[in-house]
């Protein structure tokens, strides 16, 4: 699994992505909250990497609406998530961000 920060001051994720060799098959996770610019802001990622995916992608609201003023449980269901993808990225360094630098 490709570890990446999404905001990088020299690098847009898809340069680094790309830099690093990720195929365009990749499964990528954006894990956190939404982008600074929403999902438009991921736009060129999305143009080349078709498989990029957040929790919100993957799962209908009322499913993670118990979850939604629990934190720590969110970021657990972005680390299992995490776990099957190729590439993680998480949106900030909340408390995905900080587990995933521990591991």
């Amino acid at each position: 699994m490709l570890v990446c920060e999404a905001f990088l001051i020299l690098f847009s994720p898809y340069r680094l992505l790309k830099a690093l060799g990720a195929p365009k098959s990749a499964r990528i996770y954006w894990a956190g909250g939404q982008p600074l610019g929403g999902k438009e802001a991921l736009q060129p990622l999305i143009n080349e990497f078709q498989n990029l995916y957040s929790k919100e992608d993957l799962a209908l609201p009322e499913e993670l609406e118990p979850f939604a003023n629990k934190a720590s449980l969110m970021a657990a269901i972005d680390y299992i998530v995490s776990e099957k993808s190729d590439v993680f990225m998480p949106s900030h360094g909340g408390n995905m961000g900080h587990a995933i630098q521990v591991l």
